[in-house]
């Protein structure tokens, strides 16, 4: 009778596996992207529906905005751009209107100190939320100090107190006029951090809005009565 033949490669130790298969290059993965999200820098974009601002924390605004901001104990800073004919008058009227609109006028910009969070602070507004690498958000800061017109001493100019307790307005370095609207600013900004935008298709707050949400993380829906900053 003859013998059963023996599978000699189930036997041998060449056959076996000679690593265990292990979970390291998922948990590599997973440690890498918790890296860069814990390294990132929020950037929000506030909408009323025909204004747009950007929203920084206190703590990684630029030096004299975060001085401000920790002055009035705010927890984030808004920044917004203008004209300033429009933006800083009490009462616009129509001939306000078409001033800004139609001629090459001066801008500000309009900080808000802001206590507590966003969503509490703008409830009536579309609130969206970017995530900045530390180089975009680099960028994003050199672009705002940039923004703002200085004195001889290398601090923001003030041009008076803003829409509520705490804001005030600084005169602007770049000129407005349309379609270089507050919106196409807000876009500008939004690239410096990261963000993919068409210029050409953030004239108004709507469209603007509608562009980068996929980008970015919606914190809340505008509704009226409308936000004013």
């Amino acid at each position: 009778m003859a013998k059963p033949v023996r599978n000699r490669a189930a036997l041998s130790p060449i056959a076996r596996p000679l690593v265990r298969p292990t979970r390291a290059p998922a948990i590599a993965i997973a440690l890498l992207a918790f890296v860069v999200s814990s390294s990132a820098e929020p950037v929000w974009l506030i909408s009323n529906g025909f204004h747009t601002s950007l929203a920084l924390r206190r703590s990684a605004a630029p030096p004299q905005l975060a001085k401000m901001a920790a002055a009035a104990r705010a927890d984030h800073v808004l920044i917004g751009w203008g004209a300033a004919i429009y933006y800083t008058t009490p009462r616009v009227t129509p001939l306000t209107f078409c001033r800004a609109t139609l001629l090459p006028t001066a801008s500000a910009l309009h900080v808000v100190p802001v206590r507590g969070s966003l969503r509490a602070r703008f409830q009536h507004s579309d609130i969206l939320r970017f995530e900045a690498s530390p180089e975009e958000f680099r960028e994003l800061r050199r672009f705002l100090d940039g923004a703002f017109v200085r004195d001889s001493a290398d601090r923001p100019v003030l041009l008076g107190t803003g829409y509520s307790p705490g804001s005030r307005f600084y005169a602007g370095r770049e000129t407005f006029w349309f379609p270089v609207t507050c919106n196409v600013w807000s876009a500008r900004a939004l690239r410096r951090a990261g963000v993919p935008v068409s210029l050409a298709r953030a004239v108004a707050a709507e469209s603007l809005v509608r562009q980068v949400r996929r980008h970015g993380r919606r914190e809340a829906t505008r509704r009226t009565p409308l936000d004013r900053f």
